[in-house]
């Protein structure tokens, strides 16, 4: 699969015979992974939308294995008996080979049995409380419930609040030029002085308000509490937690009740451009936020043009921002745009307004908006 012309990519995505599959294990939503699939079918793909699958080739990932090492991987032999079928579907494994006729020798004295006990870290470094979130019961998921609790992770020093959802997922991480698609909370601005964060170093998950932090394999890791984070590892988060990624530090931690009371207080409704840390204030009113385009005219209320590369992705009518009359909640709506809006890590259906509480982050495809109020 050689290179296409003009992409920065090794294989060409067009072209490849396990696309379905590196489209099947991204972290889209369905709706997202029906319109690449259709997308490919209808032969209306862009280099900008390899980029979406480009971070789980599995091609890469192969090439990257066999870096290591002579010995051919498991994945390596999938993907090379797939190219020689060109069918698209990996096909069966091979059986395994007949073990040989074992000699005679006289059977070794019985051990005492003991318990299995998961090996740990050499230098001990994992906190002690890991768990997996199908671990959590009904009871502890309804008693979440029941107390109408939600929290968020406020980043020191400067304090900027992310709203964790009470189910789904997110992911933290930075913006890459290159791949053009921000993770859903993107820290880049805050990382800059630093590069430690990676494209998608951590996945918090929530399961009634209970949260979940995973390591993605971010190469600086994942610190909680002073103790580092195995690999793969999930660890349920409780109030107080420091999580360091890389030099970024974040607090979980209730958010206060008085932010989902605001009434009709008057207030100054903010957005944070998570990419550069650019202030933007929200007149009242309805407006479209968006992407102006002058060869037709077209100028956005709220324009993100100016944002160069993040704004790409952008549509020029993105999302619809209003607030209802003697109220003080803003209130956002998709418009139809292509890769859709998500709201922390939750893609929104179109047409429907949601109402937005400080912390929340928008994700417009190629830029993320952190969400504030000034009082």
């Amino acid at each position: 699969m050689p290179e296409e012309s003009g992409s920065p990519y090794k294989y060409s995505c067009r072209k490849c015979p396990i696309r379905n599959r590196c489209i099947e294990y991204s972290d889209s939503a369905p709706t997202i992974k029906a319109q690449i699939r259709n997308a490919f079918a209808n032969k209306t793909d862009t280099i900008d939308l390899w980029a979406h699958l480009q971070s789980n080739c599995l091609l890469v990932k192969a090439d990257e294995e066999a870096k290591k090492g002579s010995t051919e991987s498991l994945l390596s032999q999938r993907l090379r008996r797939a190219r020689e079928n060109r069918t698209g579907e990996l096909p069966p494994p091979a059986p395994p080979p007949t073990p040989k006729k074992p000699t005679f020798s006289p059977p070794p004295p019985p051990k005492p049995l003991t318990p299995f006990i998961k090996a740990s870290q050499p230098d001990d470094n994992l906190p002690n409380d890991i768990r997996d979130p199908d671990q959590v019961t009904r009871h502890e998921i309804a008693s979440a419930r029941a107390s109408g609790q939600r929290f968020w992770l406020t980043v020191q020093p400067n304090g900027r609040h992310i709203t964790l959802p009470i189910d789904g997922s997110l992911v933290l991480g930075r913006y890459d030029p290159h791949f053009g698609i921000p993770p859903d909370v993107d820290l880049t601005f805050e990382d800059a002085a630093y590069d430690s964060v990676s494209r998608r170093h951590a996945r918090i998950t929530g399961k009634g308000g209970i949260h979940f932090i995973e390591e993605m394999g971010g190469r600086a890791g994942i610190v909680i509490n002073g103790k580092k984070l195995g690999l793969g590892a999930t660890h349920r988060l409780y109030e107080g937690d420091i999580i360091t990624l890389g030099h970024i530090s974040l607090r979980y931690s209730l958010i206060p009740g008085w932010i989902f009371r605001l009434g009709s207080k008057a207030v100054t409704h903010v957005f944070t451009v998570a990419a550069t840390g650019e202030t933007i204030v929200v007149p009242p009113g309805e407006r479209i936020i968006g992407r102006s385009d002058r060869f037709i005219n077209y100028q956005a209320d709220i324009d993100l043009s100016h944002l160069g590369a993040i704004s790409q992705k952008v549509s020029r009518r993105r999302a619809l921002l209003s607030q209802p009359m003697g109220l003080s909640r803003l209130y956002i709506e998709d418009m139809g745009s292509g890769f859709g809006t998500k709201i922390n890590g939750e893609l929104i259906m179109m047409g429907k307004a949601y109402p937005l509480t400080p912390g929340d982050h928008i994700w417009l495809g190629g830029c993320v908006l952190a969400y504030d109020v000034q009082i």
